[in-house]
This record gives structure tokens, C-alpha cells and sequence, in this order.
């Protein structure tokens, strides 16, 4: 119906006339994040092994386009509270960083462009990872400043399309637990 109405400014107005309020702790309610999800069970929602091959096809497909890449390898609440066990979102930065070193490209941590500006974990998230502006301006910060490191606009860091399509079977020591599940040595605060 929103998609349907959008063309109509009473639509607009009236959608906009009910926004959520604030939480208690006064952040905005994000109603499509689920905490943590609505099941525990089952299958990871990305295998580890697809993740890094949809990376890795992108990055070829890019580079046959004549466009560059870079990789932000996200942070959340809970990595800039400074977490130090394994977590169960570890393996997929792993996958990321192999597949850009097979291809040369850049990955710009988020966790590092945060603890630069100086922010907490308040001030750098909606929820438990959505940034807020001032997380964005960090990231943004951060990515232009890799893309300036690495010779860019001069090099427009096209992928290295040479290597054959990613096609190793990662391990993933999380994917048999389902999705939200930690193994007894991880506690769940990490």
C-alpha cells in the first residue's frame, strides 16, 4: 500500500505523522532488527563458503566492469565495548579479507574508524550495529582516507580478475549451532 500511495502527498504527510517514539534510553525503535532473531535454530541465513564466493563474484563481476571496490568490514556495539573472545561474526571478516587479498583490495575495519573518532559504543549505534551519523561520518571518514592511501582516483582500484572464482570450503565451527547459538567457552556478552 506505502509503495502503491507514495505519489500522494496526504500519504506522505500522514505516514510521516506516525513515527515511532523514542525508546525509553532514547533511541529510535528499529522495527526490523529482531533481538536477536525470531528463531534460534537452524542454519545460518549465509553459509560461510557462499558469502565468500557472492564476494568474490561481485569483485570479478566489478572488475569487468571497469569498477573499483573497497571493503568495510563492519563493527558493532558489542566489538567496541572491546569483546576479546571468538565471536561467530569472526569468520565471515576472515572469508572477507581472503577474498580481497585473492582480488588486492582494501578493507577499511569500521571497529578501527570508530575507536579513531573517538566514539562510543552510544555514541556509534542505533541498536547493536546500525550506525548512527556521527558512526557513518567515522566510516566515511576512514574509507576516504584508504581510498586516498591507495592512489585513488589516479588507481581506480579495479579487482584483480585473474584469479579463478573462490571456490574453497570454509569452516565454519558456528554454522552446526544455528544462528544465535555460542559454543560453552563464548559467552554471549561477546
Amino acid at each position: 500500500v506505502d509503495r502503491a500511495m507514495s505519489w500522494s502527498r496526504a500519504w506522505t504527510w500522514l505516514r510521516s505523522r506516525n513515527q515511532p517514539e523514542l525508546t525509553d534510553d532514547g533511541r529510535l525503535p528499529i522495527g526490523w532488527v529482531r533481538a536477536p532473531y525470531p528463531t534460534r535454530d537452524g542454519p545460518r541465513r549465509v553459509a560461510l563458503s557462499d558469502y565468500a564466493r557472492n564476494l568474490d563474484t561481485m569483485l570479478v563481476q566489478a572488475a569487468g566492469r571497469g569498477v573499483g571496490a573497497i571493503f568495510l568490514a563492519p563493527a558493532n556495539r558489542r566489538r567496541l565495548e572491546g569483546a576479546r573472545r571468538v565471536a561467530m561474526w569472526d569468520v565471515y571478516f576472515d572469508a572477507m579479507r581472503r577474498v580481497a587479498a585473492r582480488r588486492g583490495v582494501v578493507v577499511v575495519d569500521a571497529l578501527d574508524a570508530l575507536r579513531r573518532a573517538g566514539l562510543s559504543a552510544d555514541a556509534a549505534f542505533l541498536d547493536e550495529m546500525h550506525p548512527t551519523g556521527a558512526g557513518n561520518a567515522a566510516y566515511a571518514e576512514a574509507l576516504s582516507r584508504a581510498l586516498l592511501d591507495a592512489g585513488w582516483p589516479a588507481d581506480p582500484l579495479i579487482p584483480d580478475p585473474k584469479p579463478p572464482l573462490f571456490s574453497e570450503q570454509l569452516t565454519d565451527n558456528f554454522e552446526s549451532l544455528g544462528p544465535m547459538v555460542l559454543p560453552p567457552d563464548v559467552r554471549p556478552e561477546d
